[in-house]
């Protein structure tokens, strides 16, 4: 909390990096296997990873309905990834937040 007022104080942008981080390496501790613990949210918690936000489809407005973006197995072994099953992702977003910046380390 100390450190999210530093970032609220220098910046609400850079504070909402940490809050999209903090929200996605939570979700993978709660629903994550341990391998996906290990892999994406330790880096995380490290801030050498950060998380994003996507943002529904431009011509689907307030429409479930009209989303069209599909996720299909990627090949027959989509489900034995050590890390979870594996989908290629097909359609749109509008917006994508925290997805391209250089404050993370490589």
């Amino acid at each position: 909390m100390a450190a999210n007022s530093f970032f609220s104080a220098s910046s609400i942008g850079l504070k909402d990096y940490s809050l999209l981080t903090i929200a996605n390496a939570n979700l993978l501790m709660v629903h994550g296997s341990p391998l996906q613990r290990h892999v994406f949210s330790v880096p995380q918690f490290e801030g050498r990873f950060f998380g994003t936000m996507n943002l529904s489809e431009p011509q689907a407005g307030s429409s479930i309905s009209d989303i069209s973006t599909r996720a299909v197995p990627d090949g027959p072994d989509h489900e034995q990834d050590p890390l979870g099953p594996r989908y290629r992702l097909n359609g749109r977003k509008m917006c994508i937040s925290g997805g391209d910046h250089g404050m993370g380390k490589t």
